[in-house]
This record gives C-alpha cells, sequence and structure tokens, in this order.
C-alpha cells in the first residue's frame, strides 16, 4: 500500500495531486544499495559538513497537512427597512484539512536527512530520527514529535539506506 493510498485512501497516483516522480538517482547507486552498500554521490546544491559524506539523492515531495476553519451560517435575514435588517440564526465554525505538496529534493548523508524545497524544507540529524514507516512510494519520517510524509519515487530504496546507516 502506498503513502497515498494510506493518507487519501485512494487506489494509487490517478487520483491523487501528486505528480509522477521519476528518480534521478543513477542506477549504480541503486544496484549498490540493494547488495548492502552505500554509494558516495556528488552533490552540487546541497553544503555538507565536514566528515559529512551523502549518500542518497532524490526528487521527491512532501505532504504536509494544513488546518483552517470555516464559517457556517444557518439561518434567515429579514429586510424591515433602509439600513434595518433582523438576523436569526447561528453561526459555527467547521475544521477543514487540506494537503499541500511541495516538490523538492531529498538527500540521505551520514549524518542527517534533508528535504530541500522553497517551502515545508527541512534538515535533521539521523540522530534524532525516532521512527520510519516506509511505503512502496514513500515514508513517514518521525523526529520526536513531528512527523513529516516523503514522496519519493521508489521509498524502498530510501528506507535501505537508513536501514545501513543506523
Amino acid at each position: 500500500m502506498g503513502i497515498l493510498s494510506k493518507i487519501f485512501g485512494t487506489g494509487g497516483y490517478e487520483n491523487d495531486p501528486i505528480p509522477q516522480l521519476v528518480s534521478v538517482l543513477p542506477a549504480a547507486a541503486v544496484l549498490k544499495i540493494q547488495a548492502g552498500q552505500l554509494p558516495v554521490l556528488q552533490s552540487d546544491k546541497l553544503i555538507l559538513k565536514r566528515g559529512e559524506i551523502c549518500h542518497f539523492i532524490d526528487v521527491s515531495a512532501s505532504i504536509t497537512d494544513r488546518r483552517h476553519y470555516q464559517s457556517r451560517r444557518r439561518g434567515s435575514s429579514v429586510h424591515m427597512a433602509r439600513g434595518w435588517t433582523i438576523h436569526t440564526g447561528s453561526t459555527t465554525s467547521v475544521p477543514v484539512t487540506t494537503s499541500e505538496v511541495t516538490q523538492g529534493i531529498f538527500y540521505i548523508t551520514n549524518r542527517r536527512i534533508v528535504f530541500v524545497a522553497k517551502k515545508h524544507g527541512f534538515s535533521q540529524n539521523l540522530t534524532a530520527l525516532t521512527a520510519v514507516t516506509p511505503y512502496t512510494n514513500g515514508m513517514d519520517l518521525q523526529f520526536g514529535n513531528k512527523t513529516h510524509r516523503i514522496v519519493l519515487p521508489d521509498g524502498g530504496i530510501a528506507k535501505t539506506v537508513i536501514d545501513l546507516l543506523i
């Protein structure tokens, strides 16, 4: 079951707002990861710290749930005279949750997990990683009380890299 099926309760990509993601991870790196070895990849955008090595780079998307309230009014209004209207009824606030999708680049180094995007990007140390829930097309990463939903072309490869590092 994919991450989008779990979140939205749909059968796949055809009903989801997520675009198809095409992997940029080299095939040689995928084979090395599947063999249980960590590849060393060159990153032109991610600034690595001293002694840090990049092992995974791929396109991704982050799904962020946003909660806001909408006002719902029930009742009626009667216009009595010019400038004078009588209102009856009530107003309630209804919570509405929407999912926002942000595309970016996902990196895994020997020290950090980084999602680089214009919005909702993050950089977290591997030691702060609390839980990983893998899916066929992504994963949920939990750091303390914050959970990040990441969609990847192949979530299993990224999970294998994290397993090899921990």
